[in-house]
């Protein structure tokens, strides 16, 4: 089934299916990456709409830096975290943003076990979890290496996670978010940056993701 099904979306309002058929109409004759892109844009304008109409049952939680902001970095509490965004800057120089060849897991062998790697399938919309660090297994309980986000079963991390992907998809900018998630039926508080990655230099293709569970 396809990422953007409204499935995933527990929080629904009666334009949403509509408003996603109309832009798969007028984009029906675009390459299918355009497509993709222009799919994960509507997800993520529909759930900040979502957001200001239902403020007690939206997805966006508290606690989210853009990288748009120039107190990014500073908003960063987790000396890894600060590093790990510190080697992507580093990395992409004056460019938007780094390729994932470019990056060497040598240089991040200090938070490895918390790092994620994402895919953006952009004909669908979806995004895949190439890799799954072994500390967010352990944290998680779960191994995902290799799902798409739209399979889990976890609407509490599904939906979020959702949001913020598209966003960094979209916008090609880097997000910080410090929130909370539920494991084992408990609420857990986390930090996380997610990094933008791209092999053309203009369209996003992989996130690289830092994780803390505090």
């Amino acid at each position: 089934m396809p990422f953007f099904s409204w499935r995933a979306f527990p929080h629904q309002v009666p334009w949403q299916p509509r408003f996603v058929n109309v832009i798969t109409h007028v984009c029906a004759g675009s390459h299918p990456s355009a497509l993709g892109r222009w799919i994960m844009l509507v997800q993520y304008l529909s759930l900040i709409i979502d957001r200001f109409a239902f403020p007690g049952g939206g997805v966006l939680g508290e606690g989210v830096t853009s990288g748009t902001s120039a107190e990014l970095p500073q908003c960063i509490a987790d000396d890894r975290l600060r590093r790990l965004y510190n080697y992507w800057d580093g990395l992409r120089g004056a460019r938007i943003c780094p390729s994932r060849r470019e990056v060497d897991p040598l240089q991040l062998q200090f938070i490895l076990g918390n790092l994620s790697l994402i895919d953006v399938l952009a004909d669908s919309g979806d995004f895949r979890i190439r890799l799954h660090g072994t500390e967010l297994a352990r944290r998680s309980g779960r191994e995902l290496t290799g799902l798409l986000l739209s399979d889990l079963t976890s609407e509490d991390f599904r939906d979020r996670a959702a949001v913020h992907f598209a966003q960094v998809a979209t916008t090609a900018a880097p997000l910080h978010v410090r929130d909370e998630r539920i494991i084992d039926k408990r609420p857990v508080m986390y930090e996380c940056v997610m990094l933008p990655l791209s092999e053309n230099g203009m369209s996003v293709d992989t996130l690289l993701n830092g994780i803390i569970y505090l």
